[in-house]
């Protein structure tokens, strides 16, 4: 069964900082004793028809990455900020409530009128 629990923000950002740099493909092959040469051979096809093309590309694409990785931690830390900086309205808010009430009830008299 699959979890059906989203990842958390963490969670997320953490596979970010682990994935977000694109690598090179290794050709491997698992044919049995000429396994090895296949490999070899088709790396240094890649080498020959498009390395120099794809090297340039994964270089603007980890770029973009390490842009986007480190635009969300900003949005992150500054989220858990303004978290931090709601909890302290919300408590303040509570707190002149209170003072409010105290000071209608104070108004009000011992009759109630």
């Amino acid at each position: 069964m699959p979890d059906l629990i989203p990842p958390t923000l963490d969670d997320n950002l953490e596979t970010l900082d682990q994935d977000w740099q694109l690598r090179e493909y290794q050709f491997h092959s698992s044919a049995p004793v000429v396994g090895w040469l296949i490999g070899r051979f088709r790396a240094a096809w890649g080498n020959i028809a498009s390395r120099w093309m794809v090297r340039h590309t994964m270089a603007q694409q980890n770029y973009v990455n390490q842009l986007v990785r480190q635009q969300l931690q900003y949005q992150t830390e500054w989220l858990v900020a303004q978290e931090r900086e709601n909890a302290d309205l919300r408590r303040q808010i509570g707190e002149l409530e209170g003072q409010l009430k105290r000071l209608m009830d104070g108004r009000e008299g011992p009759t109630g009128a």
